[in-house]
């Protein structure tokens, strides 16, 4: 795969990203209010989200090889982050059903 296509494949991935985080979030809020811990865990996740986008945004298929590794291990946590996170919301959504 050539620096352009990893590129544009992590670009891709940030995108997909953003679409499943802002429907976990619409899920959870459902048009309320959300508790301050969960606001805190929205507003951190969504900061980490925007932090990795302004670094994409600075790479360039030059500067790609010295900054792959910096942006995947960022990329693999904010991941994960979003799935505890998203996990923890499916959890209390099934709470609140029942």
């Amino acid at each position: 795969m050539s620096t352009t296509d990893e590129l544009s494949a992590f670009r891709k991935r940030l995108s997909d990203f953003d679409s499943r985080f802002e429907a976990k979030t619409r899920q959870l809020t459902g048009g309320r209010s959300v508790s301050r811990d969960q606001r805190g865990n929205i507003d951190a996740i969504h900061a980490k989200a925007a932090a990795l986008r302004r670094k994409l945004q600075g790479a360039s298929p030059s500067s790609w090889g010295a900054m792959k590794k910096e942006l995947e291990t960022e990329w693999k946590i904010l991941s994960h982050t979003f799935e505890r996170w998203a996990s923890h919301v499916d959890t209390d959504f099934q709470h609140r059903r029942k």
